[in-house]
């Protein structure tokens, strides 16, 4: 029985590629069905990759630190009868791997084009700038650091082949398009900063992922922040009331809590802002589920796990599922299942001492709401002025999808259930 060539299996809905954190065989090691091979970091979560049989390890195809594709080999397998010894030596890569490996190496754009072009066809199973399309690496990353979707690049090179030129005409003719100045981009980087002392320090995955997402965010969608103070007097004395019945659910009953079941019942009543901005076909897609996601700061970074279905959820449920998440999050076993679906996010940066601040929308989202921390303040109530827990909430949108008078309706829906939690039970 010869040896067979291991790949990286699918791992979740949008995961498309994925950096080794740590490999647990060698060549010679004896491994059995479902033990795990690897573990892999995708943007949110750490994964072990388990072996899909029993064998013995003949070559490993990638080392520790490496990005990785869905489908991408991961070592060859022999049966586990196979003496190594008695075998020559495999070959580290074949020629059309070697071929993909030059392709996928830093270079300038014209050998990029020209590695690319001599390399054979690229599955259309890997993340956008990853597809078949005729571009440098460095071109590819050029174009997603400006929100472009390189497959919408027309190439001006030799079979379309697509340069750092191109992706700029592309740019300027989209922002004419929407009757947007042309913006310059500044090409500069640390190298030529001014010299001096310091240090350098490496990039997690999630910040790597995180910075480019936020960067396509803020340079692609028209962010408006609304501003507004609920009075949360009445509902946080329910909720200290009612702390030990989520206790003993193994939950907590957290203002955060509160906030994703007042979120999810005021997307369910404006299905607008429950919904993904789909531009090529000018459609909004209004989302059945209501899936909140909330924003956890972890020792890995900021992770948004995703509480499903929230509207359905009772608040204790909702706070064992939170605490759950969070928990997950925390400790870096969040599933990818765990990270993925979310229709809305919620972050609140109260516990820090901020107010109002301007979160950024997470597309394919419609927007996000910022949560501060509470003030007391003097409040006109019955004739005489009383100290009142008030609040700070920022909803941000994308201008896109949503007006301002639409998202004004729905942040007072939000302080309305706040403000009066008999109004968040009739409407359930």
């Amino acid at each position: 029985m010869s040896s067979i060539t291991i790949h990286l299996p699918e791992l979740g809905e949008g995961i498309k590629e994925g950096q080794v954190i740590a490999v647990f065989v060698q060549p010679g090691d004896k491994v059995e069905k479902e033990q795990a091979l690897i573990e892999i970091e995708t943007d949110k979560a750490s994964i072990e990759v388990p072996s899909p049989q029993a064998g013995t390890v003949v070559e490993l195809l990638l080392e520790k630190g490496q990005t990785i594709a869905i489908g991408a080999p991961l070592l060859r397998l022999g049966p586990k009868a196979e003496q190594q010894a008695a075998q020559p030596e495999a070959p580290r890569a074949t020629a059309p791997q070697a071929e993909i490996a030059q392709a996928e190496a830093p270079q300038d754009d014209a050998e990029g084009c020209a590695a690319v072009a001599s390399a054979p066809p690229v599955s259309a199973s890997e993340y956008r700038d990853e597809l078949p399309v005729f571009a440098a690496p460095s071109v590819r990353s050029f174009a997603r650091d400006l929100g472009i979707d390189v497959r919408e690049v027309q190439g001006t090179g030799p079979a379309g082949r697509i340069s750092v030129e191109d992706v700029k005409r592309h740019l300027r003719e989209r922002l004419q398009e929407t009757g947007m100045p042309a913006i310059r981009r500044a090409e500069t980087s640390v190298s030529s900063a001014e010299p001096g002392s310091g240090s350098e320090q490496e990039l997690s995955k999630i910040r790597k992922l995180t910075a480019k997402a936020m960067a396509q965010s803020w340079t692609t969608i028209p962010h408006v922040t609304l501003n507004r103070g609920a009075d949360v007097t009445d509902i946080e004395r329910l909720r200290l009331q009612y702390a030990s019945v989520a206790e003993k659910a193994g939950g907590k009953l957290s203002l955060t809590a509160l906030l994703v079941k007042v979120l999810a019942s005021a997307l369910r009543a404006f299905p607008a802002f429950n919904a993904v901005l789909d531009l090529p076909r000018e459609r909004l897609v209004l989302k059945d589920q209501v899936n909140v996601g909330v924003a956890v700061d972890t020792p890995r970074g900021l992770l948004v796990p995703v509480v499903k279905n929230a509207d359905t959820l009772s608040m204790v449920e909702i706070a064992v599922r939170l605490s759950t998440l969070a928990q997950h999050a925390r400790d870096g076993k969040s599933t990818p299942d765990e990270l993925a679906g979310a229709t809305f996010s919620l972050t609140n940066l109260g516990g820090l001492g901020v107010a109002h601040f301007t979160p950024i929308v997470n597309p394919p989202q419609i927007g996000i709401l910022g949560v501060g921390r509470a003030q007391l303040e003097p409040r006109w109530l019955e004739g005489r002025f009383e100290a009142r827990s008030i609040l700070p909430l920022s909803l941000s949108f994308d201008h896109r999808a949503a007006d301002g008078a639409d998202a004004a309706r729905f942040l007072h829906r939000i302080c309305e259930a706040l403000e009066s939690p008999f109004v968040l039970a009739l409407g359930g």
